[in-house]
């Protein structure tokens, strides 16, 4: 899911367009992400339709059209995310706003928006890739709209990352954050730095799959685009590139070695040298 910038005026202009969502296979675990085209129509009767294959996925009212409204890419979210409450006299959402989730209310996501159609206050609400699997919500305060000061991820009741939002809405400061595939049964966190909104630093990444009750830190290297990491003990090597779906074992020990060589499927040689 993802918000545009509500500053801008927008002009509502009828038609229909291609729109690429990301959607998760489950019959094989981890859950693979994977895309798939749909059509998202602009109505004359101020409707957003998204359909595919000729099958019309859900239909959205949008009463205030002089904002850029929120266009889903999530096809869980497409099919399966509502989000309810009141609108003022200018059709700009205004008070209390709730979410449900293929019909049931999600317990306390949501929070109030200013008489001005701004977010304020206290708000939970979903991360960008929220879906069945990925229960992970946001909790954090909003100033006329903007994000500011600390802000956190909660999973299973528990809060997994986070950091700090400065007066521009911009991350600053530590942050913990986490992998845009992150899953019931294989999570990525990444920790570093951020420095008015640009990531600075080295950058830790933490991994645990559903076997692990806890996180293991891991090295890692750059590689033609690639992220090779290799974890200390199990010595896996994966490409974040395809969202931590694919692991490779190169070898199981005990024994501490010093130089790892990898064979990438592209006949490409690596060597990690351990820490």
């Amino acid at each position: 899911m993802f918000l545009i910038n509500q500053e801008k005026q927008f002009v509502w202009e009828e038609g229909t367009q291609m729109l690429r969502a990301i959607y998760w296979d489950i019959s094989v675990k981890p859950s693979e992400q994977k895309t798939t085209t749909l059509q998202i129509t602009f109505t004359n009767n101020q409707e957003i339709q998204y359909s595919r294959d000729g099958s019309i996925l859900r239909v959205d009212l949008i009463e205030d059209i002089s904002r850029k409204p929120e266009i889903l890419t999530n096809l869980d979210q497409i099919q399966n995310l509502k989000w309810w409450g009141q609108y003022g006299k200018l059709n700009q959402k205004v008070g209390k706003w709730t979410a449900t989730w293929n019909g049931a209310t999600m317990k306390n996501v949501g929070g109030y928006y200013s008489n001005t159609g701004n977010k304020q206050g206290q708000w939970i609400t979903l991360i960008e890739n929220y879906w069945s699997q990925a229960k992970v919500y946001e909790v954090g305060e909003y100033q006329n709209g903007i994000r500011k000061d600390n802000w956190k991820y909660i999973y299973d009741n528990k809060k997994i990352g986070g950091g700090r939002y400065n007066y521009e809405g911009q991350k600053h400061g530590k942050w913990v954050e986490l992998q845009k595939n992150f899953q019931d049964h294989i999570q990525v966190k990444y920790t570093g730095e951020y420095k008015n909104g640009q990531k600075i630093g080295i950058w830790d990444i933490e991994y645990r799959n559903e076997r692990r009750n806890h996180f293991i830190k891991m090295q890692k290297c750059f590689i033609n685009g690639l992220i090779a990491v290799v974890e200390h003990i199990m010595k896996l090597v994966m490409d974040f590139s395809q969202g931590l779906r694919k692991e490779k074992q190169i070898y199981e020990s005990n024994q501490p070695q010093s130089i790892i060589t990898i064979l990438f499927p592209d006949q490409f040689v690596v060597q990690i040298e351990m820490q």
